[in-house]
Formats: C-alpha cells, structure tokens, sequence
C-alpha cells in the first residue's frame, strides 16, 4: 500500500479491515498450496496491525466487534455472484474452479451444485439431484466458502 503515510489512522485501519477479508478470499480462491499458504500469512499481519492500531486507539475492530465483522465480511464476500472487489481473469478463473461447490440463485429457487467449467460468461454446474449438466450465467453462481 503506497502513500499510507497520508492517511489518518481512522482510514488506515479501515483499509487494513478491508485487505484483511480480501486476503481471506485470496486464501480460499487460490489451487496452489503455497498460494494459498502466502494469504494466509498476509491475513496473519493484518490481523496483528489491526489489534496494535485499535489497541492502541481503542478502537473497535473486526475481531472485538461481530458486527463490524460481518459488515466487512459482507463487502467483500457478496451474497450472489462475483466478490466485491476487482479480480484478474486467473482469480476469477480461480473463484469458478472446476470442482467448486457453488449455490445458484435464480428467480425460481435457491440451487445447489458443482461446478464442470467455465468460460468466461457461463459457468456450467452438475446441481446435485441432477444428472445434466446445466449453464449459469456468472452473476447469479456464488461460491461457497468452508
């Protein structure tokens, strides 16, 4: 992060909350081990600069405030489809991995299912209960996180 200098301490912990969730998608997303090793440990920094900061402002902070928690958790991890957060094509790529368990909202119903592949538009998902396979488009496939 360039220019933190810049910033009060109220809008660097806001960030610092902020990256936080974005590196915990980064650790879930990501098919290499020591991918997904690398945003682990970043989440690990972040969280003992959030606790110094707050701790010595005290400040709430996503780890003493559940609320603050989801509220940040919320804007990164989206209730339906992509993240809230800019990805490159191999993170998005990524977030539909082959494999995945994903849940599909339509107007219908809540759907649940694996998914087969994707090209960029469509992601094709096995829904459990089904034989066929069947095309979604990427806004309404959300993945579901352990």
């Amino acid at each position: 992060m360039s220019g933190d200098r810049d910033l009060s301490q109220i809008d660097y912990l806001d960030i610092l909350q902020q990256e936080y969730f974005l590196n915990m998608l980064k650790s879930k997303i990501y098919l290499k081990f020591n991918d997904r090793l690398y945003y682990k440990k970043v989440m690990s920094y972040k969280k003992e600069k959030i606790l110094n900061l707050s701790e010595k402002n005290f400040l709430p902070n996503i780890f003493s405030d559940e609320s603050l928690f989801k509220k940040y958790r919320a804007n990164i991890f989206p209730k339906q489809g992509l993240p809230n957060v800019r990805l490159n094509r191999k993170e998005i790529d990524q977030y539909y991995s082959t494999g995945s368990d994903v849940r599909i909202d339509t107007e219908e119903a809540i759907l649940i299912g694996k998914i087969q592949s994707f090209d960029g538009s469509y992601v094709r998902v096995k829904l459990k209960g089904e034989d066929s396979i069947r095309p979604f488009s990427f806004k309404v496939v959300t993945r579901i996180f352990y």
